[in-house]
């Protein structure tokens, strides 16, 4: 990374600006921007329009709660094959499988225990 410390400049703008674009042309910059700006955009929406888009009610922010863990510990085990250069692309499905699997079951009158047992195998395969 070059230094701009040294470079000569009268108005001091042009490292900054420089600064900026070399940051923005990284990949994580790009992605934490892209974030960034979609926050932005949906609690204007729900500041905007509070009773048809909620998006940051307290029922919103709980159920988030409730549905990001999983999905992280999943994201957490594709990180280790990727780091590892293994790339398995049946993990969503087999995710979705599993807890669609253990609803049906539960829901026609399994025991919680067998479909449970039924979606551990479901995931082991």
């Amino acid at each position: 990374m070059a230094n701009y410390a040294n470079e000569a400049n009268a108005s001091g703008l042009k490292p900054l600006v420089r600064r900026w674009r070399d940051l923005l042309r990284e990949p994580v910059a790009s992605i934490c921007l892209l974030f960034l700006v979609f926050q932005l955009f949906c609690v204007g929406a729900a500041l905007l329009f509070p009773d048809a888009f909620r998006y940051v009610t307290s029922s919103n922010v709980t159920l988030l709660q409730r549905a990001i863990p999983g999905i992280g510990i999943v994201a957490l085990g594709i990180g280790l094959l990727m780091i590892t250069g293994e790339y398995d692309l049946s993990v969503g499905s087999v995710y979705t499988l599993a807890g669609y699997s253990m609803a049906l079951l539960y829901a026609a009158g399994a025991s919680a225990v067998v479909a449970l047992l039924v979606t551990l195998v479901i995931g082991i395969m």
